[in-house]
């Protein structure tokens, strides 16, 4: 089972929302509508690192838009895995 928005397993999702708190970019509380639910917002810092982030995908985008689908998953699999192993250095 995945998550809907990510395509990814919600173990997955987890570690990756808790090296985000980690760096102080994300805040996570319980959701007041559901209980089974998260609610997750990005803090100040975060949204600086979304703009820097953007910024770079505008420059990058030709070349993620010409993956086909399976290639852009094998490389959204690969930067999480480096973004993991950048937070346990």
């Amino acid at each position: 089972m995945s998550d809907r928005s990510t395509g990814l397993p919600p173990s997955r999702v987890t570690a990756v929302l808790q090296g985000l708190d980690a760096r102080g970019l994300t805040t996570r509380r319980r959701s007041t509508d559901d209980r089974r639910c998260t609610d997750v917002d990005a803090t100040s810092d975060g949204h600086a690192a979304l703009e820097r982030i953007a910024g770079r995908l505008d420059e990058t985008s030709p070349f993620v838009l010409n993956l086909v689908d399976a290639d852009r998953v094998q490389l959204h699999r690969i930067l999480c895995r480096l973004i993991g192993e950048g937070a346990n250095r």
